[in-house]
């Protein structure tokens, strides 16, 4: 049997590339509140805005969390917050929110195609 015919069938064909589909990607570390906060009111999970690939937040020590969230790209993260999230801070609404985004530079990628 030739290699290419015991090759994992999750790989890519021998002498292809595997192809990796580009993506923005930013973290947020701010208090659970905060993290808590901008989700729901910005409606991230419960109405998923076109775009978003993932979000995921987790607990960190001492009341903090963590955000990792993916977008199709960084124009359709910006029609998010144009139309989500400026609005609430319009309304004073975030007043009290210190948290900031960052452009996070992944060190590793795997994504399953489909």
């Amino acid at each position: 049997m030739s290699a290419a015919n015991t090759a994992n069938s999750r790989s890519p064909p021998i002498g292809r590339p595997p192809t990796v589909p580009s993506v923005f990607v930013e973290t947020v570390r701010a208090p659970r509140a905060e993290i808590e906060f901008v989700f729901r009111e910005a409606r991230l999970t419960s109405d998923p805005p076109p775009g978003l690939r993932a979000a995921i937040s987790w607990e960190l020590a001492d009341g903090e969390a963590m955000a990792l969230v993916v977008w199709d790209s960084p124009g359709e993260r910006g029609d998010w917050a144009a139309e989500r999230v400026v609005p609430l801070a319009d309304a004073g609404a975030m007043a009290d929110h210190v948290g900031h985004p960052e452009r996070a530079t992944p060190i590793e990628v795997w994504v399953r195609s489909g």
